[in-house]
C-alpha cells in the first residue's frame, strides 16, 4: 500500500520515489545472473564512477559500520596524523558493538584511531574523532551530512559517526558507492583500509589490529573498504579491488554471503568491462571554418572521455560543427562538439576548441569573395566554410536564432550550447510545464507528463508517461530538448540522456533556485525578457510575505507527507524554505530531504500548526495519542493545496502566501481549519 501511495504522490507533486521507503523486507534479485544474495547492491567503476551493475541502488537502507568510510574520510580532510586527541566520557562509556575501551582522559594520534576505526570497527574510536573534530558528535554529525551531499549521495542521511542502528541513520548502496569512490583518492585512506593487520598504541603496550575485512585475504588485487553489522541491516560491505590500472567498487547491504558475493561482482566487473579512453584531451577531431575569416582552425577536445563498456562493444566519436560560426574566433573558443557513442547509446558530448586565433578578414577579401561567388568562380587562398554536418543537432532550429550562440550550465552541471531556441520541448515535471507556459513557449511544447494539469489548456498536450516516464512515448515526440527537474527526476533523466535525448536539468530545492529555473528556461527558450519578468514578481511576492510575517512569533511547523509510516519533510526540500519564507520553524529541519519519522518523535517536538498534503485532517484529529501537541489542542491543523506548494514554478508565491495565511490566521482572518 505504502508503495502505491508513493507512486500516487510522485505523479501529484513529485516526490522522489525512494524517499517514503522504510527498510524494505529482503527483497532477493539478480539482474546480471550471478546468484547475488543481496536486498541491494552496486558495481562501481572506480576512475569514472559508471554504475556496473546494481539492485535496488537508490533503496535506504541500515548501513552499520560502512558509515565510517565517511567519518574516516572527513577526519583525514580535517586533521594532520600526528595530531593527538582525547577520549571524552561519552567516547569512554561508548561499550555497545565493537570498541577499543578508552579510559576518559585516554590520549591517541589520529593515525592511531583511524586504524582502530578501520581495522577493528571500533565504534567508540568514531566518537574520539568526532568531538575532536567539530567538539560535539551532533556537530560532526551535520558535517558528515554535508559532506555526503557536496560527494552527490544526496538520499542517505546520517544520523551518528559509527553506524550503530538508529531509525534516522539510511543510506543507499549507490551513495556508499560514491562515498567509497571520493575516499579511495585520498591516499592515506587508501592506505589504511588496505592493511591486513596494524600497530595500535594501547594503554600499556603496542597491539596488533587485524582488518575485518577478510576480502584482502581471498581476493587478487583486493585493497579495501569496509565491513559493517547490526542486526537490522545484516550484513554489509563496501569493497574494492584494483587490476591494471583499474578500479572496481562494490557495496552489498544485507547480504548473508556477502565475501562470496563480493568476490562474484568484483569477477564479473573485470572480466566483461573494459576501460577505455574514447577521446583525448587536445586530440584534433575535425576542421572548422568561419564566416568572414580566412583558413580554418583545428576542432580538438578540451577533455578527456573515458568510459568502461562490455567486452566486444563499439566506440565512435562523431563531431558536430557549429552552425553559424564567425570570426573573430578565439584560441580555445569553443567551437563545436563531438558526439561520443558506445555502440548505438550516446555516451556524452565533448566540446571542441579551436587550436587558434582566426582575424576577421579585411572588407576588400570580403568584398572579392562576393564577387567571386557571383559569377562562380574559385580564388586561390579563398576557401568556402564547410557546411555544417547533416546530422547536426542544431539542423532543426527555428528560424531565429541567438545573436551570439547562448552557453548555458544547467542544474545536474552539464554545459549546453544552443544557437536558436528549441522548436521541440518535451517537458516531464509539472512545474517545469507551468514555467514554459508562463514565458509564453506553449507553441513549442509538444508533451508533458501525465500529472499536469495547469493551466488547463495543457489537457490538449500528449502525454508521455507518469513519474517515471515512457521512454517510447517521449522518443515519439521527436523532441529537440526533453526539461526536468533534477532532485526528483534524477535517474530518470539519466536514463533519457544515455537514449540520446538532448536533457536539461533545472533545480527546484528553493524558491530562489525556482525563480533562477525559470530565468534560465526562458532564455533557452527564446524568451528571456517574459522570464525575467516572471521571476522579478515571484521574487517581489515572497518579500511581501516576509516582511508581513517578520514581526510575529515563530510557530512550530510539521509537515505530514503520509501516516503509514510517518513521512515528513526535512532541511534542502521546497516545502522547508517556504516554511521559513511564511514565518514557521519546520521541526524536522535537522534532517535532509524527505525522512521518515517516528510518531513519538512528532509528539516530542511539539508542533504549533500541522500542515498535510492530503485529506487526512479528521484522521490526525483522532490520534489519541497526540492529545497533547498544542496544534491540536489549538485547532491548528490545515490541509494544504499541494499544487501551489510542491511545484518548483511560476505560482510559488502563492504557495509561499498560502502558508503564511495558514500560519498565521489570526491576522489574516482567512485561515480556516479542515
Amino acid at each position: 500500500m505504502l508503495r502505491i501511495v508513493a507512486a500516487a504522490l510522485c505523479l501529484v507533486i513529485g516526490l522522489p520515489a525512494t524517499a517514503s521507503a522504510a527498510v524494505p523486507a529482503r527483497i532477493i534479485a539478480d539482474p546480471i545472473g550471478l546468484g547475488i544474495d543481496a536486498s541491494a547492491y552496486v558495481l562501481m567503476e572506480g576512475h569514472t564512477g559508471q554504475i556496473l551493475a546494481a539492485h535496488n541502488a537508490h533503496v535506504l537502507r541500515p548501513p552499520a559500520s560502512t558509515t565510517k568510510a565517511l567519518t574516516a574520510l572527513i577526519a583525514l580532510e580535517t586533521l594532520p596524523l600526528a595530531r593527538t586527541l582525547t577520549a571524552s566520557r561519552r567516547a569512554a562509556e561508548a561499550r555497545e558493538g565493537s570498541a577499543i575501551g578508552f579510559e576518559v582522559g585516554e590520549r591517541h594520534t589520529v593515525e592511531d584511531l583511524l586504524r582502530a576505526l578501520l581495522l577493528k570497527s571500533a565504534n567508540d574510536a568514531a566518537i574520539v574523532l568526532a568531538e575532536g573534530i567539530d567538539g560535539t558528535v551532533e556537530r560532526f554529525v551535520a558535517r558528515m551530512n554535508r559532506r555526503a551531499r557536496a560527494l552527490g549521495a544526496e538520499r542517505s542521511m546520517f544520523a551518528n559517526p559509527h553506524g550503530l542502528h538508529d531509525p534516522r541513520h539510511l543510506a543507499t548502496a549507490r551513495d556508499l558507492a560514491l562515498i567509497a569512490r571520493a575516499a579511495m583518492r585520498n591516499e592515506d585512506f587508501a592506505r589504511l583500509v588496505a592493511m591486513r593487520t596494524a600497530p595500535y598504541a594501547g594503554p600499556t603496550a603496542p597491539i596488533e589490529l587485524v582488518n575485518r575485512n577478510r576480502l584482502l585475504w581471498q581476493l587478487d588485487g583486493a585493497d579495501g573498504i569496509k565491513t559493517g553489522f547490526v542486526n537490522e541491516s545484516g550484513q554489509c560491505l563496501i569493497g574494492s579491488a584494483s587490476r591494471d590500472g583499474r578500479r572496481l567498487i562494490t557495496v552489498l547491504l544485507d547480504a548473508p554471503f556477502v565475501f562470496r558475493d563480493t568476490r562474484a561482482l568484483i569477477g564479473h566487473g573485470f572480466a566483461k568491462t573494459r576501460l577505455q579512453t574514447l577521446v583525448r584531451r587536445g586530440e584534433t577531431l575535425a576542421r572548422y571554418g568561419a564566416v568572414g575569416a580566412l583558413g580554418e582552425v583545428e576542432a580538438r577536445a578540451a577533455q578527456d572521455v573515458s568510459w568502461t563498456m562490455p567486452v566486444g562493444a563499439r566506440a565512435s566519436v562523431k563531431p558536430i560543427a557549429t552552425v553559424g560560426l564567425r570570426a573573430p574566433v578565439d584560441a580555445e573558443q569553443i567551437i563545436g562538439e563531438a558526439e561520443v557513442r558506445v555502440d548505438d547509446e550516446i555516451i556524452g558530448h565533448v566540446p571542441l576548441i579551436a587550436d587558434r586565433a582566426l582575424r576577421r578578414e579585411s572588407v576588400l577579401t570580403s568584398i572579392l569573395r562576393w564577387v567571386f561567388r557571383w559569377f562562380g568562380r574559385a580564388s586561390v587562398g579563398l576557401r568556402p566554410r564547410p557546411a555544417a554536418a547533416a546530422s547536426s543537432p542544431f539542423a532543426a532550429v527555428p528560424a531565429e536564432r541567438f545573436a551570439v550562440p547562448l552557453v548555458v550550465t544547467d542544474a545536474a552541471g552539464v554545459t549546453h550550447r544552443f544557437v536558436a531556441p528549441p522548436r521541440r520541448v518535451v517537458s516531464i515535471a509539472p512545474s517545469v510545464t507551468e514555467m514554459l507556459y508562463a514565458v509564453g513557449a506553449e507553441d513549442q511544447v509538444v508533451g508533458v507528463s501525465a500529472a499536469d494539469d495547469h493551466p488547463t489548456r495543457v489537457r490538449d498536450k500528449p502525454r508521455v508517461g507518469g513519474f517515471q516516464v515512457d521512454d517510447e512515448r517521449v522518443a515519439a515526440q521527436r523532441p529537440d530538448l526533453v526539461i526536468g527537474v533534477l532532485g526528483l527526476q534524477a535517474d530518470v533523466l539519466a536514463r533519457l540522456r544515455r537514449a540520446g535525448h538532448r536533457v536539461f536539468a533545472v533545480d527546484g530545492r528553493s524558491l530562489e533556485a525556482t525563480a533562477a529555473a525559470i530565468q534560465v528556461v526562458g532564455r533557452v527558450m527564446g524568451r528571456p525578457e517574459a522570464a525575467a519578468r516572471i521571476a522579478a514578481g515571484l521574487r517581489a511576492q515572497v518579500a511581501a510575505v516576509r516582511a508581513r510575517v517578520a514581526p510575529k512569533p515563530i510557530p512550530a511547523v510539521y509537515v505530514e507527507v503520509w501516516d503509514q509510516p510517518f513521512l515528513t519533510v526535512g532541511r534542502d526540500t521546497l516545502l522547508d524554505d517556504l516554511i521559513r519564507i511564511a514565518g514557521g520553524r519546520n521541526v524536522f529541519a535537522d534532517v535532509r530531504g524527505w525522512p521518515q519519522v517516528a510518531e513519538e518523535e512528532i509528539v516530542r517536538r511539539s508542533p504549533d500548526v500541522v500542515l498535510l498534503l492530503g485529506k487526512t485532517a479528521a484522521r490526525v484529529r483522532a490520534r489519541a495519542a497526540w492529545r497533547s501537541v498544542p496544534a491540536l489542542k489549538n485547532g491548528r491543523v490545515y490541509e494544504l493545496d499541494a499544487s501551489l506548494v510542491t511545484r518548483p514554478g511560476p505560482r510559488l508565491g502563492e504557495g509561499a502566501e498560502h502558508v503564511a495565511r495558514l500560519l498565521y490566521p489570526a491576522h489574516r482572518g482567512d485561515a480556516t481549519p479542515r
